[in-house]
């Protein structure tokens, strides 16, 4: 199967973006030899298959709500529970966050927080499917940060720049 790495500049910082003939098989902080091309060396139609990818980009770093997701994701090897989480996942808003637990229960998995929190970890589709948007349920209408696979300052970053603050979410 063809695939090819590149990488995008973001406020973030550099993010890795890898995509297949299917869709987008990774984006992330991921550090690695990004000088990999498409196997055919002819093939130099690659802004084209990250067009979707970069507006979406762009839309969400103006602070804009990309609207519908209309970027294919290869999710070749992907567990049916996870394809399930990450689906319902990406119906959460820009600037809204989502527990485990409520995660879980929306994709019909009750009692699922763990194996919820497993499958953030991970998410290789960083922003496009929003796992920064999942937090522990800390009661009473506070949330504590959670982990995350991108590293708690990737987190903290996305949240705040989603209009966040340490009030609502401790540990922001």
């Amino acid at each position: 199967m063809k695939r090819f790495i590149r990488s995008l500049t973001t406020p973030l910082g550099p993010l890795t973006v890898e995509m297949s003939e299917i869709g987008l098989r990774y984006i992330g902080t991921r550090k690695e030899n990004i000088d990999v091309r498409w196997s055919d060396p002819y093939d130099n139609d690659d802004d084209d298959r990250l067009s979707a990818v970069k507006t979406y980009l762009a839309d969400y770093f103006y602070g804009r709500e990309p609207g519908r997701n209309d970027i294919p994701l290869d999710m070749t090897g992907i567990s049916d529970f996870r394809k399930r989480v990450y689906s319902e996942l990406m119906k959460v808003g820009f600037g809204e966050v989502v527990t485990y637990g409520e995660l879980g229960k929306r994709a019909g998995y009750t009692g699922s927080a763990r194996a919820v929190g497993r499958a953030m970890n991970m998410n290789p589709y960083l922003i496009i499917v929003p796992c920064h948007r999942v937090v522990y349920s800390g009661g009473r209408g506070k949330y504590s940060l959670g982990g995350f696979g991108a590293g708690p300052d990737v987190k903290r970053f996305l949240l705040r720049f989603e209009g966040h603050d340490g009030k609502e979410i401790e540990g922001l």
